[in-house]
């Protein structure tokens, strides 16, 4: 399990819970305090960087995106989401989060 602080563009900030089994293909992303629980799969493996793509979603989720995960030689792990935003308003804008993990 790794836990850290996620920000968002445009300006925002939760506590980040991404459970990784060993050995397995599936993610789980838990955003604490906007009450959001995702599923990514894994897509393509390049060095330590991973690309994932959700799959299912509970709560106040973005759901189109993609999202990096990068393991670092000091023992954390940086999450990074690109994607738009989900309703009339904001489905052209660009929304993005980004999270340095910690091992917990």
């Amino acid at each position: 399990m790794w836990r850290g602080r996620v920000d968002y563009e445009p300006g925002a900030y939760d506590t980040l819970v991404l459970t990784v089994p060993k050995g397995g293909d599936t993610v789980t992303e838990r955003f604490v305090d906007y009450r959001c629980e995702g599923r990514s799969k894994l897509q393509v493996v390049s060095g330590t960087t991973v690309r994932l793509t959700r799959v299912s979603m509970r709560g106040n989720c973005v759901r189109n995106g993609t999202i990096y995960l990068t393991v670092h030689d000091n023992g954390t792990m940086t999450f990074d989401y690109n994607g738009h935003g989900e309703n009339a308003v904001t489905k052209n804008e660009p929304f993005s989060m980004i999270a340095t993990l910690r091992r917990t």
